[in-house]
């Protein structure tokens, strides 16, 4: 936006919008000495009138000058800082975007330990478990010398099993007795 100070301030001075501002100024204090109103000949209220013009006319240039480049300096310097902030905020909040994952991450990883160990220690326990399978398949009863893995049987064959190995370890004691009776004899 171009700024641009009143044509009347121009007029007032006798000066250029092209002109530098030292030429401005050697302009105004011409001006300001010929129509002071201790040295300006004539009406003093009409002298007084003319300088508060020519003082108001230099006022606005200066401040067009000196005030829009002020006015345009803290307006870059509140844009920097904002543009300060806004980084700032943009990066804490990439900061924490990065935090978040990492935290994701973990808990994914600590979940996925946490399932191969559990994993691992139902594999042992199935295995634990298929060895004293195995072991009691290959132990035999020392009663009755059958594998001890056929004695587990259904219940309703339990008892008749039940009953046929007692008959059969009576049968056993009585064939015991019978070889110790005649070890004796001998």
């Amino acid at each position: 936006m171009k700024r641009t100070a009143p044509e009347y301030a121009y007029k007032v001075l006798g000066v250029s919008p092209l002109d530098d501002f030292a030429t401005i100024r050697k302009k105004w204090r011409a001006l300001a000495r010929d129509h002071h109103p201790d040295v300006a000949s004539g009406c003093p209220k009409a002298a007084t009138k003319r300088f508060a013009e020519i003082n108001e006319a230099y006022d606005l240039l200066r401040f067009h000058r000196d005030g829009f480049a002020a006015l345009d300096q803290s307006e870059k310097a509140r844009k920097a800082r904002e543009r300060a902030r806004h980084n700032e905020a943009r990066r804490r909040a990439q900061a924490e975007m990065q935090r978040q994952a990492r935290m994701a991450r973990q808990q994914a990883e600590e979940r996925a330990q946490m399932k191969a160990e559990q994993e691992a220690h139902e594999a042992a326990l199935r295995a634990a478990k298929a060895a004293e399978a195995a072991k009691a398949r290959t132990q035999r009863d020392p009663e009755t010398d059958i594998p001890s893995d056929a004695l587990v049987l259904k219940p309703r064959i339990d008892a008749s099993y039940r009953a046929a190995r007692e008959g059969y370890a009576g049968l056993r004691a009585m064939g015991r007795l019978l070889r110790s009776t005649v070890d004796l004899s001998t």
